[in-house]
């Protein structure tokens, strides 16, 4: 079928279509219009007939309002005068006023007059029967208290409805007092309607709404009436259409149904407009498809027809060189103008294609990548001239072969996968494997895009460049990220990123893990004094030593200095954990032998398991540090298990470390000074400076609280010099207030040793105060004088040298053999006062505090009990010829100025001593 006939098709069922439509829409559309103005002339008309049932009530009501306020009437209402009503009230009256009913009431609601007129036979009639229920007391009809009220409207009487108008009676200057009502009435009769209809020009009527005999249509038209729709509108035929209202009584209840009938005179000219309209609009658009047709037959069609056969000679000869015919100056002129374009652009394109082709055979030929076209079977169809150089091969040799051939048995699988998904994807990269000619595996990273042929078929595109350096360099690069230098150990990096994984793993399993953290003890005083490259060699020894612990899916790794970490995955339950913690315990025990040192050295271990103690890594390698700490807490040595009570003493421990930060900034301490006696002669021969912390809230707190935090964070090296300093200052201004010299005693910590050249800090003090040394005692504990014995006999005889005196102190706690002790330059032991208190307790512990004093005796050196404080322990000590004493049986430790007031005493009291 020609375009010609095809659009004559179109067109035609278009019109036919756009006919319909019109005629469906404009039929309804208008003809709702016109009824709806049709309701609205309806609605007007019924307000009109309401209106002049209105204009009625109104004229009886004026009408009435001129009697009432009439010096006759109000006279009538006095005397009752027979002649007012011959005169007034004749039946002339009644039928020039067009009244049906007077009354005249009394205040007291009786019918002074009452009269009741037939308009149609012209002759008085009885009063109506139902007028009493409306004269009853306090009624609105008759019942007025002030001169302007009134009462009108219609009341519904058993001989039919009336409408009525009631004013109050009063003089013509409308004084008072109210001598009653006047009320003029006109029925609401046939008569009256038929005056209605005729004033108005609307049929209508009026019935009650009580009526038996009330017609359907009322019955229908009531039920759509209300207050907010005072009006319904109704058609009844074609020809007809009715409206209606309600007429309501004084009381404001609807009495009456007034309906009106109209002829439908808008409806039908509506309907004769549409006709005309759509007959007019039939003639129009023939005559207007017709011309367009043939317009569009001849300026288009035919055109159209003319490019056709052109495209069709270009297309058969395949020669772009050919052009269409350009005419006119409209869209189908420039749609061959376009096309026309559009070949030479083609034309265009022919000639670079071939340039292209030609550029890329270049590229691909003289390009270190290797690019291959393979098809979607996996045969090589094109293989890049470079195969020869990189893999070996002649690109003829492979053509039509696999590529699987020449892929590495372990990669050859997960790359003919992916080939089979480039069938409808591309793939960024892939790294696998190749196999040289010569049988050399390198490392390959390709790209691969999918294309279809113009037959329909798959084809691919491999582009690969050998990696194989940057992947050795890689590995390496990832080796040091990951793991330790030092002992080759996964890092902290690493070990998280496992431990994560582990976690993952136990969660969906149900299994338990443990993070166990390990610290060397005291592996800084080896590297401090035997260097680091000893230190670095006992590192990998614990390394190689911690390997045999553990299976081989545990993790080992090393977080920094001498913190080591392990993770034992899937354990199932925690004396797993504890096992591997003892095992490593005895395995470090074991001497190291490094160069010419045979080393000893123990570990703390701390254990979190999971889920119990924490379910992420920050919080298991954080609870199993706080358990390590525990552990160098107890004695070192050991192992211990994390608890949530270590959290609270974690924090608590922090605490103190950053208070005590700020108290020795703050100068919060103090020293308190405890004489030193000699029972015999009652004197104080020296003085021992204790330190105590006036913490602003808390008060003074002992030194028991908080020297083991300074000793283990450091700061009792800061704190120590204080004391130091402070104690040989106050000596020397007791010595310059005149009292007599006494030595004094400062303990010293063995973290003083460790991390001070102490016999340099010592001079300096000593010098900056202006006390003599010997004057000077320190006090340092067996176990302090035993962890590095050679370091410290060589300081204390440096200090010796200048003077300096010393006592070992808590003598007989310690572990030290004689031997050993004979090497230190000491010139007293301070017996422990644990040995002290245990006096009067018992036969055995007396033994051993004379056991200590006898031993003290046979080094020959002084003695001095510390911590006496009954005269039980004063008698034993000194019938075993222990003269030197300390403690509260002589006094506490005093401040400054107190202890300056106990030396004006020259000696304690010889009471104490006896």
């Amino acid at each position: 079928m020609s375009l010609y006939k095809k659009t004559i098709i179109v067109v035609g069922v278009t019109f036919i279509c756009l006919i319909a439509l019109l005629y469906t829409t404009s039929r309804i559309m208008l003809l709702r219009s016109f009824t709806e103005l049709e309701k609205q002339d309806v609605t007007l008309d019924v307000l009109r007939t309401q209106s002049a049932i209105t204009d009625v009530i109104g004229k009886l009501n004026s009408e009435a309002g001129d009697w009432a306020r009439w010096d006759d009437t109000y006279n009538f209402m006095e005397d009752q005068n027979e002649e007012y009503i011959e005169v007034n009230l004749p039946d002339t009256t009644y039928t020039g006023l067009g009244l049906n009913l007077t009354l005249y009431i009394d205040t007291k609601g009786r019918i002074v007059y009452g009269k009741n007129f037939d308009l149609a036979k012209e002759e008085e009639a009885p009063l109506p029967a139902g007028l009493d229920q409306f004269l009853s007391d306090n009624t609105m009809l008759w019942n007025f208290t002030g001169t302007e009220d009134s009462a009108k409207g219609i009341i519904l009487l058993p001989e039919g409805p009336i409408m009525f108008a009631s004013r109050p009676i009063l003089t013509s200057t409308g004084e008072g007092p109210v001598r009653g009502a006047l009320i003029m009435g006109r029925n609401l009769d046939s008569l009256e309607i038929s005056r209605l209809a005729e004033i108005t020009h609307i049929n209508l009527n009026v019935e009650r709404l009580d009526s038996p005999q009330l017609s359907a249509d009322f019955f229908n038209a009531q039920a759509n009436l209300s207050d907010q729709s005072p009006v319904f509108v109704q058609p009844l035929s074609e020809g007809t259409v009715c409206g209606y209202s309600l007429l309501k009584d004084i009381n404001g209840n609807p009495i009456l149904a007034l309906r009106i009938n109209l002829a439908r005179n808008i409806y039908q000219q509506g309907r004769e407009a549409i006709r005309y309209f759509l007959l007019s609009l039939l003639l129009f658009s023939a005559v207007f498809g017709a011309v367009a047709l043939l317009l569009l037959g001849r300026m288009v069609l035919s055109r159209l027809a003319r490019l056709s056969k052109s495209f069709g000679a270009i297309s058969s000869n395949s020669d772009h060189a050919m052009r269409l015919p350009v005419s006119g100056c409209d869209e189908l002129s420039q749609l061959a103008d376009s096309a026309n374009r559009m070949l030479e652009s083609l034309e265009q394109s022919h000639l670079r294609l071939r340039d292209n082709e030609e550029r890329y055979r270049t590229l691909t030929e003289n390009t270190y990548d290797l690019i291959c076209e393979i098809s979607a079977g996996g045969q090589y169809l094109y293989v890049s001239p470079n195969y020869r150089d990189v893999l070996g091969y002649e690109p003829q040799e492979l053509l039509n072969k696999s590529m699987g051939d020449t892929i590495h048995p372990d990669d050859r699988d997960a790359v003919l996968e992916r080939l089979k998904k480039l069938k409808f994807s591309a793939f960024k990269h892939i790294v696998y494997r190749k196999i040289c000619k010569n049988g050399e595996i390198r490392c390959f990273e390709s790209t691969g895009r999918s294309y279809l042929t113009t037959a329909g078929e798959t084809r691919i595109v491999f582009v690969s460049r050998d990696i194989t350096g940057r992947q050795k360099y890689q590995e390496t690069i990832w080796r040091q990220a990951f793991h330790d230098s030092l002992t080759g150990l996964p890092n902290r990096m690493l070990f998280k990123d496992r431990l994560s994984h582990a976690l993952v793993h136990a969660k969906r399993n149900k299994q338990m893990l443990a993070v166990i953290f390990l610290d060397l003890d005291r592996f800084k005083l080896i590297n401090d004094t035997l260097g680091h490259e000893i230190g670095d060699h006992l590192l990998k020894s614990v390394a190689l030593r911690l390997q045999k612990c553990v299976r081989e899916e545990d993790t080992i790794s090393r977080l920094g200095g001498d913190e080591f970490t392990l993770l034992l995955p899937e354990i199932s339950k925690s004396e797993s954990a504890a096992k591997v913690a003892q095992k490593i315990i005895e395995e470090i025990l074991q001497p190291f032998c490094i160069g010419e040192y045979e080393l000893y050295i123990s570990t703390s271990i701390g254990i979190a398991l999971y889920p119990s103690d924490g379910e992420d890594a920050e919080t298991l390698l954080k609870n199993a540090d706080t358990a390590m700490y525990l552990a160098k807490e107890r004695g070192r040595n050991n192992y211990q298990f994390y608890t949530p009570a270590l959290n609270k003493k974690t924090i608590e421990r922090m605490t103190m470390e950053n208070e005590l930060r700020r108290a020795i900034e703050r100068q919060e301490f103090v020293l308190h000074y405890q004489p030193k006696v000699n029972i015999k002669t009652g004197k104080i021969i020296g003085v021992e400076a204790l330190v105590r912390w006036q913490h602003p809230v808390r008060g003074l707190i002992p030194p028991s609280d908080f020297i083991p935090t300074a000793e283990e964070t450091g700061m009792i090296v800061p704190l120590g010099e204080w004391i130091l300093r402070t104690a040989c200052a106050q000596n020397k201004a007791w010595q310059d207030a005149g009292f007599e010299p006494l030595t004094i005693s400062v303990n010293l910590s063995g973290r003083q040793f460790e991390l001070q050249n102490l016999s340099v800090v010592i001079k300096r003090i000593l010098k900056e105060t202006g006390l003599a040394p010997f004057w000077l005692e320190l006090e340092i504990t067996e176990s302090t004088a035993m962890q590095n014995a050679d370091y410290t006999i060589e300081t204390l005889h440096k200090l010796k040298e200048m003077g300096v005196q010393f006592s070992i102190d808590d003598f007989g706690t310690g572990y030290s053999s004689l031997s050993q002790l004979r090497r230190f330059p000491v010139d007293k032991l301070k017996i422990d006062k644990s040995f002290v208190l245990d006096i009067g307790t018992g036969h055995d512990n007396e033994i051993i505090a004379s056991s200590v004093i006898v031993l003290g005796k046979s080094l020959k050196l002084g003695l001095i009990a510390g911590g006496v404080e009954t005269e039980e322990q004063l008698n034993f000590l000194k019938k075993h010829q222990c003269i030197e004493m300390q403690g509260f049986l002589f006094s506490k430790p005093l401040a400054a100025d107190d202890f300056s007031d106990l030396l004006r005493q020259k000696n304690i009291s010889r009471a104490s001593c006896s």
